[in-house]
């Protein structure tokens, strides 16, 4: 269970930091209501209408803008931290005219970074949530995610380990899986299960729709923009907030549907660490 990773900052749309207006001027609206929303910076979210029905609560976003719905890393970095506006690579990628080049330098270059087309997607029946159990506090979880995914000592939360239960609980499961944990691993990608997190916190409807959105703007980019370093990560990002607002829009506008902001701000976080730290409380921390 030694992982060494990209890791960039959480994304989580329709979540914590306000961030603007609603898309609707009128004032009058059904109290516990949302509505989707987009902010001054371009940030996607939602918000509730306030208990009287005089107006909309205040956007609430995540992270400055549009995103994944969770922390996401890679597995092929060096451990290098991403930041929401990008950050040099260890292992020496660059951008050149033609593209991104490999990080060997060799000068090969990355397919067209698109979204897909994703007009005949069919989303997945649901995965659900893996039982929580009381076995990680957060600090323990903020250590697994320094000693385990960014590259250095993860024994203790290996078989053994002071850490093991906390480890074996918070360790990837992969697409497909029967249940998902407070991780999800795709390819070389690992991401917060925001609709998981959700899911336990008793908003089960609006889970669906939450990884129903998460797996299309996934399908949508995975493939056509192969992650491999910080930057090409960089690039998997901006294609899924495009496939957001694109390919993936109707996804995106069911799942503005958590009726609780504070089941959205338990399950979020503005880094990649805050994020598993939310999310692995939840299923990890009783």
């Amino acid at each position: 269970m030694r992982y060494r990773g990209i890791a960039v900052l959480s994304l989580a749309w329709g979540l914590i930091s306000a961030c603007g207006s609603s898309d609707s001027d009128d004032p009058s609206c059904v109290p516990g209501e949302s509505t989707s929303c987009t902010g001054p910076n371009g940030c996607e979210g939602y918000q509730v209408c306030n208990d009287d029905g005089t107006g909309y609560e205040p956007c609430e976003c995540g992270g400055g803008g549009s995103g994944t719905g969770g922390g996401v890393s890679g597995t092929g970095g060096g451990g290098t931290q991403v930041g929401t506006g990008g950050a040099s690579a260890t292992g020496g990628a660059s951008v050149g005219a033609g593209g991104l080049t490999d990080s060997g330098g060799t000068g090969g270059v990355l397919p067209d970074c698109e979204p897909a087309d994703m007009s005949a997607w069919v989303p997945p029946a649901y995965v659900p949530a893996r039982a929580a159990q009381d076995v990680c506090t957060e600090a323990v979880i903020r250590q697994y995610a320094t000693d385990c995914l960014n590259g250095t000592d993860c024994a203790p939360f290996e078989a053994g380990g002071e850490h093991a239960a906390c480890g074996e609980c918070l360790t990837a499961t992969a697409v497909g899986e029967a249940e998902y944990g407070p991780l999800i691993l795709s390819g070389s990608l690992r991401e917060t299960n925001l609709a998981g997190c959700i899911e336990l916190l008793g908003e089960t409807d609006c889970a669906v729709h939450l990884q129903d959105r998460s797996a299309c703007e996934r399908e949508a980019c995975l493939d056509n923009c192969p992650v491999t370093d910080s930057q090409s990560l960089t690039l998997y990002q901006q294609c899924k907030q495009e496939a957001s607002t694109g390919v993936c829009a109707t996804y995106r506008q069911e799942a503005v549907c958590i009726t609780d902001p504070a089941h959205s701000q338990a399950c979020s976080g503005s880094t990649f660490e805050d994020s598993l730290a939310a999310v692995g409380s939840v299923f990890c921390g009783g």
